[in-house]
């Protein structure tokens, strides 16, 4: 607990933690395996973006995570949106 107390952003590795979200879906929704997984081009077919000026911090979004949000607001016509990260 003292080093949490000293670092708080460590608590998020123990919160992220995919075995405690497997165990919330499990519980909540009866899927032992968590939730299906799907491929990034299911959601948008031929996946291609480029990203310029990115600068990554630390639990902050993924540069993957920019370009899904790219791809997704050229597909649903979103001139503008904003991405706040975790």
């Amino acid at each position: 607990l003292r080093l949490i107390v000293k670092k708080p952003r460590l608590l998020n590795i123990i919160i992220n933690e995919d075995d405690n979200f497997r165990d919330t879906v499990h519980k909540k929704y009866g899927l032992l395996n968590g939730l299906p997984q799907i491929g990034i081009t299911h959601l948008v077919p031929n996946f291609n973006e480029t990203i310029n000026h990115y600068a990554f911090l630390d639990g902050g979004s993924s540069p993957l995570d920019i370009a899904l949000l790219k791809q997704l607001a050229k597909k649903f016509k979103i001139k503008s949106y904003l991405e706040i990260g975790t």
